[in-house]
């Protein structure tokens, strides 16, 4: 496979998140696209488009803080007709490549908080990523309503209070508004 990640533009972040995301994630998880492009323009997210021998096949958003060595694997999907065929592993191992020496965070939604169909969605999910060797950051997460597990890429091993207080720092980014971020951002 000759995978490549290209960031994407304003517009194409646009058409990905009006025809993919929404149908990718369910709502509790998917931020507004607003959030997605003033994020964007502070220069803390990139989103980014996996290609394969110049076909579209997935996504992989990420946020980050400039100057930091740690980034949040936002969202990630392959295309709806693509799946099973080894391109979600394609892009982790094409992300490891293209944030050499970062520490790429993962949040997984805690399948203990879902029912019925999204359990076991959130199993898979945690199994993938499980199988492309995240390491536990001993750290779960709440963000307004969804509950995560979170998961580090990285060859070095990090401490539990490394990963809290990184994952603090992105979530500031995400959620600037301390008054918000007081009320819908909880990190145990």
């Amino acid at each position: 496979m000759c995978m490549e990640l290209r960031l994407q533009t304003k517009e194409e972040v646009k058409n990905i998140y009006n025809n993919l995301m929404t149908q990718d994630f369910p709502d509790a998880e998917l931020k507004p696209l607003e959030s997605i492009l003033k994020m964007m323009e502070r220069a803390c997210y990139e989103p980014l488009g996996a290609f394969e021998n110049g076909e579209f096949i997935g996504y992989a958003f990420m946020t980050k803080i400039p100057g930091e060595d740690y980034l949040l694997l936002d969202y990630l999907a392959v295309d709806k007709n693509m799946r099973q065929s080894g391109f979600g592993k394609e892009i982790i191992k094409s992300l490891k490549t293209f944030y050499k020496g970062k520490v790429i965070f993962i949040e997984s939604e805690d399948p203990s908080f879902q029912e019925g169909e999204a359990k076991v969605v959130a199993k898979k999910r945690l199994s993938f990523y499980e199988s492309n060797g995240v390491k536990d950051s001993g750290i779960l997460s709440c963000i307004f309503t969804a509950h995560y597990i979170n998961y580090y890429l990285s060859e070095k091993v990090y401490s539990r209070e490394f990963c809290k207080k990184a994952l603090e720092k992105i979530y500031v980014t995400m959620v600037p508004k301390k008054e918000t971020r007081d009320e819908f951002v909880v990190i145990d």
